[in-house]
């Protein structure tokens, strides 16, 4: 939240205007926070503060909204003795924050109405309900509120997609690494630090893995409407599809949600070899619902469903073809990469010289997993060198 402050107070004061925003606990009323700006040290506050005066009534006006613990924004500088100019709430728009406990009330009403499973709700939020009876939830800010909030939900319900956040609620990217690394041998894709993102990115990026004859990858049932939705990958495509080469795809226990749907599904085609940890376990998708203007719970409203397994990987994670600590899985997957690289016949000799050079340095590679995810694993394939981002939390490497 800090970072996200300062990101956003920098963009309401640029061209250096400001050197930084820091968020403070007041440790005696942990109900309040203060946001302090510094400006630079050369700078008169007094004139600063006339010439910026719009930014800083738009910055209190925010925080009153999106984070109404913050009951104090201050101005200062680094300069020895240097004066704060204070701009405590003014109350204007109370009626628009609510309280710790109005929060939850309503994060609870939300939760019965349109989590995936009713039943689990009404345990949830039962819960829940005994917590906010003696007083957990009492004088809380809405960073520890919405903390605080989101543990006792996942404790309850097994789910980590169940999550009380802050704030309001892929193609060309993928596209370009794809026709990137269009010319290679041998593919590794990196979803160790990958949280999640759209089915129909998962899908998107799928397609460029398989032939151009269709393929079911996933359905995701709706429990508001009972209503599947079916995700196919795409006969057409811009740029070229990579087939009939090993693809590498590397995990961790972080991996989570749409990076497990990517995951779950070339495992379950036999199209990709996982390797590293097993994956977080959120397999129903989300969506946000506003509780307030500074808070808002993501509630599951849907089950995926693989046409191939008849079910998904919620709660107990995709589990890796190849198991390894998270911080080996590039070092395997590139080894494999290159050995599938020098044991192919039409590989330039440069290339396949190289690595033949490179695999000693890479050390012994374990041994594949004969059961993944709960069923036999099938062969599938293997990895490389230079890097592309088709987003900042997917990574792709060649050989």
């Amino acid at each position: 939240m800090a970072r996200v402050l300062d990101h956003r107070v920098k963009e309401l004061f640029p061209d250096d205007e400001v050197v930084r925003a820091e968020l403070l606990r007041d440790d005696g009323d942990p109900g309040q926070l203060t946001v302090r700006v510094f400006v630079p040290a050369t700078e008169d506050l007094t004139a600063w503060a006339a010439m910026h005066r719009e930014q800083m009534e738009e910055l209190r006006r925010e925080l009153s909204l999106r984070l109404p613990s913050a009951r104090l924004l201050e101005f200062t500088s680094d300069a020895p003795d240097s004066q704060v100019i204070s701009m405590p709430d003014d109350g204007s728009l109370a009626a628009e924050q609510l309280s710790s406990r109005d929060i939850v009330v309503k994060a609870l009403s939300l939760l019965r109405e349109n989590y995936v499973f009713p039943e689990l709700a009404e345990q949830v939020a039962a819960a829940v309900e005994t917590r906010l009876a003696a007083g957990e939830y009492d004088n809380l800010d809405e960073i520890a509120l919405t903390e605080l909030l989101t543990s006792h939900l996942q404790e309850a319900s097994g789910d980590k997609h169940l999550r009380v956040r802050l704030g309001g609620g892929p193609g060309p990217a993928i596209a370009a690494a794809m026709e990137l690394v269009s010319g290679t041998y041998a593919l590794i894709i990196d979803l160790r630090e990958n949280g999640g993102g759209s089915p129909h990115g998962v899908a998107f990026w799928c397609s460029y893995l398989l032939p151009e004859e269709p393929t079911h990858l996933n359905d995701i049932f709706h429990a508001d409407t009972g209503q599947t939705s079916q995700f196919w990958s795409l006969p057409y495509l811009p740029g070229s599809r990579y087939t009939g080469r090993p693809v590498y795809v590397l995990t961790s226990s972080r991996t989570f949600s749409g990076g497990e749907d990517f995951c779950y599904t070339l495992q379950a085609l036999g199209r990709a070899e996982l390797i590293g940890e097993t994956t977080g376990g959120g397999a129903h998708p989300t969506r946000p619902f506003p509780i307030s203007p500074a808070v808002h719970i993501a509630i599951p409203f849907a089950r995926s469903i693989n046409p191939i397994t008849g079910t998904n990987w919620q709660g107990t994670g995709v589990i890796p073809d190849t198991p390894v600590p998270a911080d080996e899985a590039y070092r395997v997957a590139y080894a494999k990469a290159l050995r599938h690289v020098a044991e192919r016949g039409d590989v330039p000799p440069p290339i396949a010289d190289e690595a033949r050079d490179v695999l000693p340095t890479l050390g012994g590679l374990p041994r594949r997993s004969g059961r993944a995810s709960g069923r036999p694993s099938r062969s599938a394939s293997r990895p490389a060198r230079r890097q592309a981002r088709p987003r900042r939390d997917h990574r792709c490497t060649t050989a």
